[in-house]
């Protein structure tokens, strides 16, 4: 063989190995590209607590689905002592619920007797897409321990003024 043959097996080697890197880098980022889509696309699931003041201060557990995509909720779980401060059990209906992006559930919990130091631990589980994924979260309301609120008093003459308050309450939790 003349140095131009070897020349010519060199370069037709070269260019075959090129052309396979290649291949293999663009199969390799059209992976990765489509595990960025769907982890972009996928619901984001969580509990966490709020505040709403207005004759005092009403502690509230929100559960909202903050991603994109709907889930199907499967289970939640969640510390006992948390029956201490609702009126009925919670989360008894949502199993096999769907709940669409950004949809909210709110849950009032009884804040006569409510300790803010609590801390609830939950975990969801839910379905998106054949798949089940479970997320971990832990509630605290202590963080609103340092937040001054008035308290107004409502004489019983004030029924209107209770009825509108109970309006506006209401107009809030849905907008959470």
């Amino acid at each position: 063989m003349s140095v131009s043959d070897w020349i010519e097996v060199f370069s037709i080697i070269s260019s075959s190995i090129l052309s396979i890197i290649a291949i293999v880098v663009s199969v390799l980022a059209l992976v990765q590209n489509s595990k960025i889509i769907f982890e972009s696309n996928q619901p984001n699931i969580t509990i966490f607590s709020k505040i709403i003041n207005f004759t005092s201060p009403y502690p509230f557990l929100v559960l909202k689905n903050f991603g994109v995509s709907g889930a199907t909720i499967l289970n939640i779980e969640y510390d006992n002592e948390l029956k201490n401060y609702l009126d009925r059990e919670p989360f008894k209906n949502m199993k096999n619920v769907f709940i669409a992006p950004n949809q909210t559930f709110v849950y009032s919990l009884n804040h006569e007797n409510f300790d803010y130091n609590k801390t609830f631990s939950f975990k969801i589980t839910y379905k998106y897409l054949k798949k089940t994924y479970i997320e971990e979260h832990q509630v605290s309301f202590n963080q609103y321990l340092d937040i001054a609120y008035t308290k107004n008093h409502l004489s019983k003459s004030s029924s209107d003024t209770k009825e509108l308050s109970d309006v506006l309450q209401e107009m809030i939790i849905q907008d959470i």
